[in-house]
């Protein structure tokens, strides 16, 4: 990570996943403990029987996602979720909530502009050695060995690809099943192997967009799939 820039709080934080989404994809972020309750009663309700720090991550991360929603002009959404807790967007939206020990962030952008979108925030160097073997796919071994958070930076982009395609093809795949090339210097990292299995998601949407940046000992991973006109 130390070719990233380090930032050291959470409005840096937000500036750097806000320059990864570009001008078509909103994004917010804060800290779980800002929000103490959620501004609709469905989402209490759904959180209700949560441990108390999973239910603040969870308010927060709805509280981003409606941030987010604001910008993209669709005021006071209401985020329900379905039987797996995926959340349901407004028709024409599409999105990602994450977190990871009370930072939350979310992404939002329209169906126009994007087949699918998912972010993940990694707390960097959080993989053990024989977690980060099961992360590592022999194509990326190198890369693995570059720097001591390269396997936290794996992780978090195959969990933002997974994000992304979930809700669209429902594929429960494990981190062996892609390899990816990352390039630090540009931010950015493409597939560069995929089981068989989850070819059709290529076929299906096109190429997989990765963008990849670390702020205050955070790994920020983002996976979009562009609309081509």
């Amino acid at each position: 990570c130390s070719q990233l820039v380090i930032c050291e709080n959470t409005r840096d934080l937000a500036g750097r996943l806000n320059a990864l989404c570009g001008g078509a994809i909103a994004s917010a972020v804060q800290m779980a403990g800002a929000v103490s309750e959620s501004v609709n009663p469905i989402e209490e309700t759904l959180s209700a029987k949560f441990s108390n720090s999973r239910r603040t991550e969870f308010l927060a991360g709805r509280a981003c996602a409606r941030t987010a929603l604001l910008e993209l002009g669709y005021p006071d959404a209401v985020l329900t979720a379905d039987d797996e807790g995926v959340p349901k967007w407004p028709s024409g939206t599409l999105g990602s909530i994450t977190h990871t020990k009370g930072l939350c962030g979310a992404v939002m952008a329209k169906t126009s502009d994007f087949f699918c979108l998912g972010l993940d925030f990694e707390r960097t160097g959080r993989l053990s050695e024989s977690a980060a073997k099961r992360v590592v796919h022999p194509l990326e071994a190198d890369f693995a060995k570059s720097g001591p958070y390269a396997p936290t930076i794996l992780f978090s982009l195959k969990e933002a690809f997974y994000k992304a395609q979930y809700p669209k093809w429902q594929k429960r795949a494990n981190f062996q099943d892609i390899a990816l090339a990352v390039n630090l210097k540009k931010e950015s990292a493409e597939i560069r192997h995929i089981n068989e299995r989850l070819e059709e998601l290529a076929e299906d949407a096109g190429p997989f967009h990765f963008r990849i940046t670390c702020s205050d000992k955070i790994v920020i991973a983002l996976c979009a799939v562009p609309v081509v006109p």
